[in-house]
């Protein structure tokens, strides 16, 4: 049978989600902390405010996203902040040792990675792909594999919780 084209979309965000802001920049960040602190000639704890700063901007600014994500659609949200996470990261050739320019590429770097989280790509994967990759996961929806199922469903968006095929498959 021929490769259903569901499954490239719920490949592909995979790909986005392995490959986004999070873990290339915000796993590695604490490998870079000592030759930061070094170069911008400031303290670990003044790097790591970068780091701080641009997870809270993620924070405060996910609502926001999810509202552009409801209003445009997941790929006119995802693609722009693409584009501006790697403007953000390019531009970090440019700063010149001072800590003030660390935390502007940081809060730039956060702005734009608030179209690049699990909300964004969880919304792009309708629920239908979803409920297929969980049957063929877990063929049997047992008492004992309950659990699973729900732990599996808890990256999913509300509103994506609520439609009739992913009610279907919890049953």
């Amino acid at each position: 049978s021929p490769f259903f084209l569901g499954w490239w979309v719920v490949l592909i965000c995979a790909f986005g989600l392995f490959l986004g802001p999070t873990p290339i920049v915000g796993y590695s960040f604490g490998v870079f902390v000592k030759p930061l602190a070094q170069e911008f000639h400031a303290s670990r704890g003044a790097v790591s405010l970068a780091f701080t700063l641009s997870s809270t901007i993620v924070a405060f600014g996910l609502p926001f996203a999810g509202r552009l994500i409801d209003r445009f659609g997941p790929r006119r949200v995802i693609l722009p902040c693409m584009f501006g996470v790697a403007l953000s990261l390019l531009s970090a050739y440019f700063c010149q040792g001072k800590i003030w320019q660390l935390y502007l590429l940081y809060a730039a770097f956060g702005i734009a990675s608030c179209g690049l989280t699990s909300v964004s790509y969880g919304a792009a994967v309708p629920s239908k792909y979803v409920t297929a990759l969980l049957n063929a996961a877990i063929p049997t929806w047992s008492p004992t594999r309950r659990p699973v199922k729900s732990s599996a469903s808890t990256w999913m968006p509300p509103h994506r919780r609520d439609c009739p095929a992913w009610s279907a498959a919890s049953k």
